[in-house]
This record gives C-alpha cells, structure tokens and sequence, in this order.
C-alpha cells in the first residue's frame, strides 16, 4: 500500500538518510546528487520507507541492514550502517554478533 507523505515526512527522512552517512560518504555522492537528483531522491524515499513502521523496532532493523551491507561486501554501506546502529543504540557486542552471522551466510567472501 502505498502512502502519501507530508512534506514534513518527507524532510525527516531525508534528514534520517543524510545522518546515516558520514561525511565522505556525502561528497563522494555529491556528483550522483547532481548528474541524478531524481534517483537519489527515490533511494531516500526508499531508504525512509524501509525504516518506517514498527513491527520491527529500529535497532533490529539496523543490524539487519548491517547484516546485509556486510554479506554483499559494500564497504560504505557497511561502515554508514555500523554509524546508523550505534545511533539506535546497538551495542558494539551486538554489532560483532550480527557481523559474524553475515559472514556465515555471505560464506567466507564477506569476511574481506
């Protein structure tokens, strides 16, 4: 189903995805940002949807992406998601438990 947001919705996501990356994440897209504002705008709209609801609560839903990052071996996504789970209160005991189960399932490739 699909929801009409608020343009107050709107800039809280885009506000939540921003935060998520770090700086050199931030300029690195810039270029993207330019040649493409329309795609990026749709991954933040995607991004903010993904994280949206609560059947799961925020931290699981970092480690699942943290999980993910790290089985398709997606350095900055690994890194802005490690930042993201420490925001929402993962511990770093946890982070080590969620990297360890992704390399299992992303078989030893995901450790490198």
């Amino acid at each position: 189903m699909v929801h009409a947001r608020s343009h107050r919705q709107i800039q809280k996501i885009n506000m939540m995805v921003a935060s998520d990356y770090d700086p050199l994440s931030q300029s690195a897209m810039a270029p993207a940002r330019e040649a493409f504002p329309n795609l990026l705008n749709g991954f933040r709209i995607l991004h903010g949807a993904a994280f949206d609801g609560d059947a799961l609560d925020l931290r699981r839903k970092r480690i699942i992406a943290l999980r993910i990052a790290t089985a398709v071996r997606c350095e900055r996504c690994i890194d802005a998601h490690v930042h993201a789970s420490f925001k929402a209160g993962v511990t770093t005991a946890q982070i080590h438990e969620a990297a360890a189960v992704a390399v299992l399932m992303g078989g030893g490739p995901a450790k490198t």
